[in-house]
């Protein structure tokens, strides 16, 4: 438990609360979308990738590129316009990063689909 005690999550996420506020208010993020929906979203996301790489139908390879691409996938989705020009390039990054998943190594994981 030495990442994971109350403290360091409660830090934790308060850096991402104050990241994803910090978007919103310099007009990259939509202010009608509440922050807390958006974080839970992005948690939800890295919680389906772990257990996917916890059960073994996802790489260590792809881990983190299959949390990013969830992350600016879940982002471009609350963006404005100025915000989706900065996650854009992510995707395709994050995107090119997975090509051989895409093509089929693990097109769907049965235990978060």
């Amino acid at each position: 438990m030495g990442l994971a005690t109350p403290e360091r999550l409660a830090q934790t996420r308060a850096i991402w609360h104050d990241m994803v506020q910090a978007a919103a208010a310099d007009g990259y993020l939509l202010t009608d979308h509440p922050v807390e929906l958006v974080l839970q979203s992005m948690a939800h996301i890295t919680g389906g990738a772990l257990l996917s790489w916890a059960m073994g139908s996802q790489s260590t390879q792809h881990l983190a590129p299959s949390v990013g691409l969830g992350y600016a996938l879940c982002l471009n989705g609350a963006a404005t316009p100025k915000g989706r020009s900065v996650v854009a390039p992510h995707i395709e990054t994050y995107q090119a990063a997975l090509s051989d998943f895409a093509a089929g190594e693990f097109l769907r994981t049965s235990e978060t689909l």
